[in-house]
């Protein structure tokens, strides 16, 4: 069991978008939202490069969404 932020920024990412708000803020400030991998399941998809899917293990439910840096023009 791992902190879930401290392995995302391990895995380079740097940018979080939480289901409930819709918006794309910064890893650091998350400080433990998500818990531990045990709490949070972080899954890659094949198919969609630079992204990370968070997960509740109990519900199945998509929490939220870590993607790597974008330019400001990309982002959103």
């Amino acid at each position: 069991m791992n902190d879930a932020k401290e392995v995302l920024r391990h895995m380079g990412f740097t940018e979080i978008r939480d289901e409930s708000t819709g918006k794309w803020e910064s890893l650091d400030n998350v400080n433990g939202r998500y818990g531990t991998t045990d709490d949070t399941h972080l899954i890659l998809p094949e198919n969609e490069e630079g992204v990370c899917r968070l997960v509740d293990p109990d519900t199945e439910e998509q929490i939220a969404t870590a993607r790597k840096s974008v330019s400001n023009s990309a982002a959103d």
